[in-house]
């Protein structure tokens, strides 16, 4: 994974939800434990159609569709062995660069995916991150390296470790992403929602962030921040850490809330379009902006003009 010359532009635009999109087609049978990952078996066309949508409506980066494409739960949920897993892990690096080069925009970066170990038990705990109180950084290293190797041997120029809860899992990936010392990544977190300042485990974001970038020696972190968060909580988590020495990645959610029962809406919050929070992210120093969950590409062209507006101003 050579460096992207890029990676430095003023403000990049990311995707939406590639989940979202493919369920809104019925791709994704209901609860199912690998969520999106169940396409890349199924019907892969359809997620080269999600990412060219996305890169039509203005998006700078694509995000694979591995978020929840971990070799173990593949090889449990598929009765495949680890050789297939991998493949489909690269499959979802290959469906992102075959979108780019029918769209015709080679400047595209293509972020693999890497989602955390609570998502692939499908039981929410990307969103408490309960399992860190158990699981040793060892351990997360252990079972993040296989998908991480696959996502960089297959093409993709930078990762996304995203969702993450706590700290323990961060710096688990810090310190894997240093096997690989060609490669650079974004870290973005889940956070706590009735205290942004906070992750999602409840730890303060500040001193999280602070000793994630401390424990990067390399330089391999290029932006930090969170995501699938409400859009209304991302200023509040940013103010809380101060500026930082890189800068932020910001992709939140629609602002409802994911229960057992999916996604309903939060009545305490005023819902405003994606686009309207560009101009105050990108003063607190917000660099990758996007969406997640419920987002798509819609959100993502108004993300883009606004952030062409600002930038041509």
């Amino acid at each position: 994974m050579a460096a992207p010359a890029n990676l430095g532009a003023p403000v990049r635009v990311l995707d939406g939800s590639t989940g979202s999109q493919l369920s809104e087609r019925g791709l994704i049978p209901p609860k199912d434990p690998l969520w999106s990952a169940r396409v890349l078996v199924t019907n892969l066309p359809a997620i080269v159609d999600v990412h060219k949508s996305y890169i039509r409506n203005g998006a700078d980066v694509v995000t694979t569709c591995s978020y929840q494409a971990n070799v173990d739960n593949l090889q449990s949920h598929l009765g495949i062995g680890a050789s297939e897993a991998e493949s489909l892990i690269a499959r979802s690096c290959e469906a992102a660069i075959a979108a780019r080069e029918q769209c015709g925009r080679p400047g595209v970066l293509i972020a693999g995916s890497v989602g955390p170990y609570g998502a692939a038990q499908a039981d929410l705990s990307e969103y408490t991150g309960a399992y860190a109180a158990v699981k040793s950084v060892e351990e997360l290293v252990e079972w993040h390296r296989p998908r991480v190797r696959c996502l960089i041997a297959a093409g993709c120029d930078v990762l996304a470790f995203e969702t993450i809860p706590a700290e323990r899992e961060a710096l688990a990936l810090v310190r894997l992403l240093r096997e690989f010392p060609g490669s650079r990544a974004w870290l973005s977190f889940s956070t706590s929602r009735d205290a942004p300042h906070c992750t999602a485990k409840g730890e303060p974001l500040a001193e999280v962030m602070n000793e994630c970038l401390l424990a990067d020696a390399n330089g391999q972190i290029f932006a930090i921040g969170v995501n699938c968060c409400p859009p209304q909580s991302v200023a509040a988590a940013f103010r809380s850490t101060g500026p930082l020495r890189v800068p932020f990645v910001a992709y939140p959610n629609s602002g409802e809330m994911y229960t057992s029962s999916g996604w309903v809406p939060d009545d305490r919050l005023t819902r405003k379009p994606l686009a309207a929070y560009v101009p105050e992210w990108i003063d607190l120093n917000v660099r990758w902006i996007g969406g997640c969950c419920r987002t798509g590409p819609d959100d993502i062209c108004g993300v883009a003009r606004a952030v062409s507006s600002i930038i041509a101003a």
